[in-house]
């Protein structure tokens, strides 16, 4: 049998426009993670607002049926800026003109 040349009228692309547009976003069974988290951002930057731990919003994450361990949940927040990581210090020592902050000034 020969290959057929399959045509579609310009009006059936038009209606299969229409119809696609209009269709529903699909329902998820399951949620990955970070979409969990993100779903979660306000409630949970108010939990670090109040100075709650990673371990303890875990926990109760973990209670709630989502599985989380605190050092997975901590670097998933940073990486969704969900909450601030502490700057860290710097040991610097500041205007003494020593080579420790830059300075030129010459040592004995």
């Amino acid at each position: 049998m020969a290959n057929k040349k399959i045509t579609v009228k310009p009006e059936a692309v038009e209606k299969a426009k229409e119809l696609l547009e209009k269709m529903p976003e699909p329902v998820k069974d399951f949620l990955t993670l970070p979409e969990s988290l993100e779903k979660l951002r306000d409630v949970l930057k108010d939990m670090y607002a109040k100075g709650h731990s990673y371990e303890a919003v875990a926990e109760t994450l973990q209670k709630a049926g989502i599985e989380i361990k605190p050092a997975r949940l901590r670097a998933l927040c940073s990486k969704l800026k969900i909450c601030q990581t502490r700057k860290r210090r710097s040991n610097k020592k500041t205007g003494s003109g020593g080579k420790e902050d830059g300075g030129d000034a010459p040592t004995a």
